[in-house]
């Protein structure tokens, strides 16, 4: 027997208030703390193992968190990593104000906050398809990932106008204006259209910023990417939702993300010594790719990772209007079931 559907997005909306001014706060307590830890130290490795250490735990937790989330109370997991949260905040504070903070501090906080962080995520995440009716998966997606992501993206660094760059705060811009739009009209009719034309859009306003020289082109390309940036997860997301049972998509979304992010290490590893040792080289003054791209791209210091960003941005257009070529993924609406059908 198929448990009843809801019919309003009323319980979405009280959950989604209380997860906004959650993730607010811990976007704008991670931005101070990034901030802090240059401050002490000066160089880039601490920021490094913040990041490192967030991430990581993540990746663990995707290997068992799935399981957790179908079997136990959602809603007690979403609580327990709200207090995770909310106790690590404390304790920085409280080592703060006895002048006993150091820096390997944030690197154990960083890792409680990845992992409870990760499975409050995926709690919420694996939540939707009880609350929400399934014409509004797109909308309520859009919300709860986007609207406070990019609010807090905004937020947190407007408390700081000297640290703000411009171009981030237009990408921020984008993103929320994006979101917002996303929420209210609730998505294309078929949402393979806002994955699939989605990326290839967000891929074209990247190649266009990677050709940019000055601020108002970056500006005004990273604004236009991370316009159409909502679309593509949302679309996503709402897929997944339709056609995975309730009572498995903690178990699914987990081994989503790790496929999906068991190779980022391996593409942050690559990409630092392709733009250090191949394409910055080859894009100064006389290097081997200067005379054939210097003219959209310039030559000297940035030119080669300019290069390469767009490069690959054009890589990921073609996947995203390449996806259309195979019937399995373009028509994937209509030959998977809905599990509500």
């Amino acid at each position: 027997m198929q448990p009843e559907q809801p019919t309003s997005l009323r319980t979405f909306l009280i959950l989604w208030i209380g997860q906004m001014t959650s993730i607010l706060g811990s976007e704008m307590t991670n931005f101070a703390i990034t901030i802090w830890a240059w401050q002490i130290a000066g160089q880039a490795t601490p920021l490094s193992l913040i990041f490192f250490f967030t991430y990581t735990p993540k990746l663990v937790a995707a290997s068992f968190a799935g399981l957790l989330v179908d079997r136990w109370n959602r809603k007690q997991l979403m609580m327990g990593g709200d207090t995770a949260a909310g106790i690590s905040t404390i304790a920085i504070l409280l080592l703060l104000l006895t002048g006993r903070l150091e820096i390997w501090h944030f690197y154990i906080t960083a890792a409680i906050n990845g992992l409870f962080g990760y499975i409050q995520s995926l709690a919420f995440s694996a939540s939707m398809s009880a609350i929400v009716p399934p014409r509004h998966y797109t909308r309520a997606t859009a919300m709860s990932s986007y609207v406070t992501y990019f609010g807090s993206y905004i937020m947190a660094p407007a408390n700081d106008a000297a640290v703000l760059a411009s171009v981030q705060f237009a990408i921020g811009i984008g993103g929320l204006v994006g979101a917002t739009g996303l929420s209210v009209w609730g998505g294309p009719k078929r949402r393979i259209h806002g994955l699939l034309f989605g990326t290839a859009l967000m891929s074209l306003g990247k190649i266009i910023f990677g050709l940019g020289r000055v601020a108002w082109h970056w500006m005004t390309a990273g604004f236009l990417a991370a316009f159409v940036s909502p679309a593509i997860d949302s679309s996503n997301q709402a897929i997944w939702l339709s056609k995975v049972e309730p009572d498995v998509q903690g178990r699914v979304f987990a081994s989503r993300y790790l496929i999906a992010q068991v190779t980022t290490p391996l593409g942050l590893a690559i990409a630092g010594p392709l733009a250090d040792y191949f394409f910055e080289p080859a894009m100064m003054p006389g290097g081997s790719m200067a005379g054939i791209f210097g003219g959209l791209f310039g030559t000297g210091n940035g030119a080669g990772m300019a290069l390469q960003y767009s490069l690959f941005s054009c890589c990921s257009m073609l996947i995203g209007f390449g996806g259309y070529a195979f019937p399995v993924l373009r028509d994937v609406e209509s030959l998977v079931p809905d599990h509500h059908a």
